[in-house]
Protein backbone atom coordinates (compact mmCIF):
# COMPACT_ATOMS: atom_id res chain seq x y z
CA UNK A 1 0.00 0.00 0.00
CA UNK A 2 1.58 3.22 -0.90
CA UNK A 3 1.12 6.57 1.31
CA UNK A 4 1.56 10.16 0.42
CA UNK A 5 2.64 11.55 3.58
CA UNK A 6 3.41 15.57 4.06
CA UNK A 7 6.58 16.15 5.27
CA UNK A 8 6.62 17.84 8.81
CA UNK A 9 2.82 17.78 8.50
CA UNK A 10 2.67 21.14 6.74
CA UNK A 11 4.66 20.42 2.94
CA UNK A 12 2.70 19.40 0.10
CA UNK A 13 2.77 15.61 0.46
CA UNK A 14 5.21 13.19 -1.14
CA UNK A 15 3.55 10.30 -2.86
CA UNK A 16 4.64 6.65 -3.27
CA UNK A 17 5.98 6.02 0.22
CA UNK A 18 5.45 2.52 1.97
CA UNK A 19 6.05 1.26 5.15
CA UNK A 20 6.86 -2.41 3.93
CA UNK A 21 9.68 -2.70 5.00
CA UNK A 22 9.93 -0.13 8.40
CA UNK A 23 9.66 3.72 8.77
CA UNK A 24 8.78 5.54 5.61
CA UNK A 25 11.95 7.58 5.28
CA UNK A 26 11.85 11.62 4.01
CA UNK A 27 15.57 13.32 3.76
CA UNK A 28 16.09 12.55 7.77
CA UNK A 29 12.84 11.76 9.25
CA UNK A 30 11.42 8.78 10.10
CA UNK A 31 7.87 8.54 9.80
CA UNK A 32 6.03 5.29 11.67
CA UNK A 33 2.65 4.02 12.07
CA UNK A 34 1.10 4.36 15.40
CA UNK A 35 -0.84 1.08 14.74
CA UNK A 36 -2.47 0.67 17.99
CA UNK A 37 -4.30 4.09 17.53
CA UNK A 38 -5.77 3.49 14.43
CA UNK A 39 -9.40 4.49 15.25
CA UNK A 40 -12.07 2.89 12.74
CA UNK A 41 -15.49 4.50 12.02
CA UNK A 42 -17.89 5.26 9.19
CA UNK A 43 -16.85 8.73 7.97
CA UNK A 44 -18.37 9.04 4.52
CA UNK A 45 -21.61 7.62 5.05
CA UNK A 46 -21.52 4.57 3.17
CA UNK A 47 -21.57 2.42 5.32
CA UNK A 48 -18.29 0.57 5.23
CA UNK A 49 -15.28 0.90 8.11
CA UNK A 50 -13.25 4.02 7.28
CA UNK A 51 -9.68 5.07 9.50
CA UNK A 52 -8.01 7.46 10.89
CA UNK A 53 -3.95 6.97 11.17
CA UNK A 54 -1.96 8.21 13.21
CA UNK A 55 1.97 8.89 11.59
CA UNK A 56 4.57 9.84 14.35
CA UNK A 57 7.26 11.90 12.70
CA UNK A 58 11.47 11.39 13.71
CA UNK A 59 14.24 13.20 13.25
CA UNK A 60 17.04 10.83 13.33
CA UNK A 61 19.68 13.79 13.52
CA UNK A 62 21.09 14.26 16.33
CA UNK A 63 19.84 11.04 18.17
CA UNK A 64 16.50 11.72 17.34
CA UNK A 65 13.87 14.62 17.89
CA UNK A 66 10.29 13.76 18.03
CA UNK A 67 8.87 16.26 15.52
CA UNK A 68 4.79 14.87 15.86
CA UNK A 69 1.97 13.05 15.05
CA UNK A 70 -0.12 13.83 11.64
CA UNK A 71 -3.53 12.06 11.35
CA UNK A 72 -4.26 10.55 8.06
CA UNK A 73 -7.84 9.58 6.94
CA UNK A 74 -8.38 6.80 4.81
CA UNK A 75 -11.72 5.58 3.23
CA UNK A 76 -13.49 2.51 2.31
CA UNK A 77 -14.45 2.66 -1.40
CA UNK A 78 -15.74 -0.66 -2.52
CA UNK A 79 -13.49 -2.61 -0.52
CA UNK A 80 -10.33 -0.33 -1.95
CA UNK A 81 -8.69 1.75 0.49
CA UNK A 82 -8.03 5.67 -0.58
CA UNK A 83 -6.05 7.77 0.97
CA UNK A 84 -7.25 11.44 1.91
CA UNK A 85 -3.41 13.58 1.00
CA UNK A 86 -4.52 16.51 3.08
CA UNK A 87 -3.60 15.38 7.21
CA UNK A 88 -6.87 15.77 9.31
CA UNK A 89 -4.64 16.80 12.55
CA UNK A 90 -1.31 17.67 13.13
CA UNK A 91 -0.03 17.73 16.83
CA UNK A 92 3.38 19.45 17.07
CA UNK A 93 5.03 22.00 19.66
CA UNK A 94 1.61 24.66 19.02
CA UNK A 95 -1.16 21.93 18.88
CA UNK A 96 -1.53 18.98 21.24
CA UNK A 97 -3.96 16.24 19.75
CA UNK A 98 -5.87 15.13 23.30
CA UNK A 99 -7.71 12.55 21.55
CA UNK A 100 -9.61 10.93 18.34
CA UNK A 101 -12.36 8.74 18.76
CA UNK A 102 -14.89 7.55 16.26
CA UNK A 103 -18.79 9.44 16.41
CA UNK A 104 -21.76 9.03 14.46
CA UNK A 105 -20.88 10.58 11.23
CA UNK A 106 -17.09 10.50 11.14
CA UNK A 107 -14.30 11.14 14.13
CA UNK A 108 -14.15 13.47 16.96
CA UNK A 109 -10.82 15.47 17.18
CA UNK A 110 -10.12 17.09 20.46
CA UNK A 111 -7.37 19.19 20.25
CA UNK A 112 -5.84 22.27 21.84
CA UNK A 113 -4.24 24.97 19.66
CA UNK A 114 -1.98 28.03 20.99
CA UNK A 115 -3.28 31.40 20.92
CA UNK A 116 -1.52 34.02 19.37
CA UNK A 117 1.41 35.10 21.57
CA UNK A 118 1.12 32.16 23.81
CA UNK A 119 4.24 30.26 21.80
CA UNK A 120 6.39 33.07 23.64
CA UNK A 121 5.85 31.26 27.04
CA UNK A 122 4.37 28.05 26.44
CA UNK A 123 6.74 24.74 26.73
CA UNK A 124 6.81 22.44 23.44
CA UNK A 125 3.82 20.18 23.67
CA UNK A 126 1.95 21.78 26.52
CA UNK A 127 -1.71 22.94 25.76
CA UNK A 128 -2.40 25.99 24.48
CA UNK A 129 -5.95 27.66 25.64
CA UNK A 130 -7.74 27.43 22.57
CA UNK A 131 -9.84 24.27 22.94
CA UNK A 132 -11.62 22.62 19.97
CA UNK A 133 -13.64 19.96 19.91
CA UNK A 134 -14.39 18.76 16.33
CA UNK A 135 -15.91 16.27 14.28
CA UNK A 136 -14.43 15.31 11.15
CA UNK A 137 -15.59 13.91 7.51
CA UNK A 138 -14.20 12.10 4.35
CA UNK A 139 -16.02 14.36 1.43
CA UNK A 140 -15.43 14.15 -2.30
CA UNK A 141 -15.90 17.81 -2.61
CA UNK A 142 -11.95 18.61 -2.56
CA UNK A 143 -10.42 20.28 -5.59
CA UNK A 144 -10.85 18.30 -9.07
CA UNK A 145 -12.93 15.43 -6.87
CA UNK A 146 -9.97 15.10 -4.04
CA UNK A 147 -10.70 13.31 -1.23
CA UNK A 148 -11.10 15.77 1.06
CA UNK A 149 -11.39 16.37 5.50
CA UNK A 150 -14.44 18.35 5.96
CA UNK A 151 -15.51 19.21 9.42
CA UNK A 152 -19.67 18.91 10.04
CA UNK A 153 -19.39 20.21 13.58
CA UNK A 154 -19.55 22.36 15.56
CA UNK A 155 -19.76 24.03 12.31
CA UNK A 156 -19.23 23.36 9.07
CA UNK A 157 -15.54 24.67 8.13
CA UNK A 158 -12.34 22.87 6.85
CA UNK A 159 -11.83 19.59 8.25
CA UNK A 160 -8.04 19.23 7.82
CA UNK A 161 -5.14 20.41 10.58
CA UNK A 162 -5.20 24.17 11.11
CA UNK A 163 -2.49 25.99 11.41
CA UNK A 164 -2.36 28.62 14.79
CA UNK A 165 -2.91 32.09 14.17
CA UNK A 166 -0.72 34.83 13.68
CA UNK A 167 -2.95 37.42 14.82
CA UNK A 168 -4.37 39.02 17.96
CA UNK A 169 -8.25 39.28 16.80
CA UNK A 170 -9.95 38.50 13.85
CA UNK A 171 -11.98 40.91 11.59
CA UNK A 172 -15.86 40.83 10.26
CA UNK A 173 -15.74 38.36 6.98
CA UNK A 174 -15.74 40.34 3.69
CA UNK A 175 -15.89 37.55 1.10
CA UNK A 176 -17.26 34.09 1.20
CA UNK A 177 -15.51 31.07 2.78
CA UNK A 178 -15.72 27.47 1.66
CA UNK A 179 -14.72 24.07 3.50
CA UNK A 180 -12.59 23.14 0.58
CA UNK A 181 -10.38 25.42 -2.33
CA UNK A 182 -13.76 24.57 -4.31
CA UNK A 183 -16.40 27.77 -5.17
CA UNK A 184 -19.03 24.44 -6.06
CA UNK A 185 -18.80 23.60 -2.61
CA UNK A 186 -21.46 24.71 0.32
CA UNK A 187 -19.85 28.32 1.49
CA UNK A 188 -19.88 28.86 5.76
CA UNK A 189 -22.75 30.20 7.30
CA UNK A 190 -23.90 32.14 10.47
CA UNK A 191 -24.83 34.88 11.98
CA UNK A 192 -20.86 36.30 12.36
CA UNK A 193 -17.94 35.43 11.14
CA UNK A 194 -14.72 36.43 11.57
CA UNK A 195 -11.53 35.59 9.85
CA UNK A 196 -7.67 36.20 10.68
CA UNK A 197 -4.45 35.24 9.21
CA UNK A 198 -2.37 32.01 9.97
CA UNK A 199 0.39 30.59 9.88
CA UNK A 200 1.79 29.51 6.27
CA UNK A 201 2.11 26.32 5.98
CA UNK A 202 3.88 25.27 2.30
CA UNK A 203 0.85 22.16 1.88
CA UNK A 204 -1.52 25.15 1.66
CA UNK A 205 0.39 27.75 0.60
CA UNK A 206 1.48 26.03 -2.62
CA UNK A 207 -1.15 23.73 -3.17
CA UNK A 208 -4.16 24.94 -4.06
CA UNK A 209 -3.38 28.18 -6.54
CA UNK A 210 -5.78 31.10 -6.36
CA UNK A 211 -6.66 29.76 -2.46
CA UNK A 212 -6.23 31.39 0.59
CA UNK A 213 -6.33 29.15 3.96
CA UNK A 214 -7.64 31.57 6.75
CA UNK A 215 -8.56 31.34 10.44
CA UNK A 216 -12.32 31.83 10.88
CA UNK A 217 -14.79 31.73 13.99
CA UNK A 218 -18.38 31.38 13.44
CA UNK A 219 -20.89 32.07 15.80
CA UNK A 220 -18.45 31.40 18.78
CA UNK A 221 -16.48 28.68 16.79
CA UNK A 222 -12.92 28.77 15.87
CA UNK A 223 -11.14 26.81 12.78
CA UNK A 224 -10.12 27.47 9.35
CA UNK A 225 -11.64 27.51 5.61
CA UNK A 226 -10.90 28.74 2.55
CA UNK A 227 -11.21 31.61 0.58
CA UNK A 228 -10.59 32.94 -2.92
CA UNK A 229 -7.39 35.27 -3.85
Amino acid sequence: MEWSLSHHGRMIPTDGLSFASGPAIIETVEYTIGVDAIVYGDADGDGDLDAIVPVSALDVVGGGVELGTAWYLWADQDGVAVQVRVPAALGNCDIVVESVTAVDGGFEIHEFHLRSGEESYTECGDPGSDKRTRTVTISADGPDGELWPVQTAPFAAFGGACPISVAFHGDPATADHFPAPNAESAALAGDRINTWPVEEWQIFRDGYSGWQLVGVNVDGHSGCAWTRL
